[in-house]
C-alpha cells in the first residue's frame, strides 16, 4: 500500500492550493511555527515523507523508485526498527534523502506523558546521531 501512495505522489502533477487550504496553512505555519513550516514559492514543490522505516522489505522497494525519479524524500525512523537494518539507513544518507525522528516505537506520541516522550525522543535522537 506504500508503495502505490509513493507511485500516485510522483506520477501525478501536483495541484495548486488556489487558496483553498491556503490561508489555513498559514494560519497554523504562523502560530505553530515548531510544527509546521510554510514558505511561499514561486513553482510546484512536494515534501514527500515516509513513515515507519526502516523496514526491509518495503524500503528498499520505495528506494528503488525514489532513485528512478531522482526523488528524494524525509523517512522517518522508528529506531527499535535499526537493528538488522543498519544498512539501509546508510544507504537512505548516501542516496540524499533526509531521516526524521519518529520515536523509538510506532505509537501515538500524543498519548505518552510529557516526561516518557522527552526521555523517548532523546533516547532515539541519541541513535540516530550515531
Amino acid at each position: 500500500m506504500v508503495v502505490v501512495a509513493a507511485l500516485l505522489l510522483l506520477l501525478l502533477p501536483p495541484q495548486p492550493c488556489e487558496g483553498k487550504l491556503q490561508w489555513l496553512v498559514k494560519r497554523l505555519a504562523n502560530n505553530h511555527p515548531e510544527v509546521l513550516y510554510f514558505a511561499d514559492a514561486h513553482d510546484s514543490v512536494l515534501a514527500l515523507t515516509i513513515d515507519d522505516s526502516p523496514d526491509s522489505v518495503t524500503t528498499p522497494l520505495l528506494l528503488e523508485v525514489l532513485r528512478e525519479y531522482d526523488v528524494r524524500a524525509t523517512f522517518f525512523i522508528i529506531t527499535d526498527q535499526i537493528p538488522g537494518n543498519e544498512s539501509i539507513l546508510r544507504q537512505l544518507l548516501r542516496e540524499g534523502h533526509e531521516l526524521g525522528n519518529h520515536l523509538t516505537r510506532d505509537e501515538p506520541s500524543i498519548d505518552l506523558l510529557p516526561d516518557v516522550f522527552a526521555e523517548e525522543l532523546r533516547e532515539s535522537h541519541r541513535i540516530l546521531a550515531e
